[in-house]
């Protein structure tokens, strides 16, 4: 059975930026969601795929992709979805020679920010960049699903999202000042140095995630 095995992060900064090797623009329509999982239509340029994922497992699901006609994506996005496209621009970043896709959201979710990498086993030791904030791979409120659904809610789920997101980085700056903390004396002026950037970097991450 074919199989997605993916990590999905907040950013922590736009350091990545420097770094892009390829830029997409994507639209993503949800199809359905059942029990098992979901249908989803994806137009990239003048690609048009329809993918059935499975419910996730940690960081694997069954994933199946069906290759449609424009013209024939079209026809179904305006027969069967019902809710408006998630719309994003995808930028690729080689670390460590694996590539990361970082995607920026448009429209309402404009400020929006994701990475997600895919890996060849669950068992990988991935490189993690210093723009990676938080991980979110398991948490459904940053899932493409999720994001259909805020938009249908309108301004308030789609602010909640962004606080949700922000909150996650704050905890995750906070967590790498502890440890920080932990390893070197308050008073020493290493300490001091480290704080003050995980506050810069946090300050950054808002601005972000003002900003999957």
């Amino acid at each position: 059975m074919p199989t997605e095995i993916e990590r999905k992060f907040l950013i922590r900064s736009n350091d990545w930026e420097p770094h892009v090797m390829r830029t997409l623009h994507i639209l993503d329509y949800l199809v359905a969601r059942f029990d098992t999982g979901k249908a989803r239509i994806r137009i990239c340029g003048e690609e048009a795929i329809l993918t059935f994922k499975g419910q996730k497992t940690g960081v694997r699901r069954g994933e199946y992709h069906l290759p449609l006609e424009k013209e024939q994506a079209r026809v179904m996005i305006d027969e069967f979805v019902v809710s408006d496209a998630v719309e994003k621009n995808r930028h690729e970043v080689e670390v460590a020679g694996v590539v990361w896709q970082v995607d920026e959201y448009l429209g309402a979710l404009s400020g929006f920010v994701t990475a997600d990498v895919e890996l060849p086993h669950e068992d990988h030791r991935l490189v993690l960049p210093a723009w990676a904030g938080p991980e979110i791979t398991n948490d459904a409120r940053f899932g493409s699903s999720a994001l259909t659904a805020a938009l249908d809610r309108g301004e308030e789920a789609v602010e909640a999202l962004f606080e949700a997101a922000m909150l996650g980085a704050k905890e995750s700056s906070r967590k790498a000042a502890s440890i920080c903390d932990q390893r070197e004396p308050r008073t020493s002026d290493h300490t001091k140095t480290s704080f003050a950037l995980r506050e810069d970097v946090n300050a950054r991450t808002d601005l972000i995630i003002n900003d999957d």
